[in-house]
């Protein structure tokens, strides 16, 4: 999001600066993908899902979820 406002200014020269776009609600949505990230990549395997269950990975998701 945050390389989509820099382009958005860059090329649409708006007179606005990227931190105009990084309103809280912006932000808390970035951080939530960024979380997320580790649970994206990489192929699927029941191993590691069930690793990340055992140590409560879940439960950041299901916060984020609740927010």
């Amino acid at each position: 999001m945050s390389g989509f406002a820099r382009e958005l200014v860059e090329t649409h020269d708006t007179g606005k600066k990227v931190s105009d776009f990084l309103t809280e609600e912006v932000e808390a949505v970035m951080e939530r993908m960024k979380s997320r990230e580790p649970f994206l990549e990489g192929r699927f395997s029941r191993r590691t899902v069930n690793q990340g269950f055992r140590e409560g990975r879940h439960l950041q998701l299901m916060r984020q979820q609740i927010m």
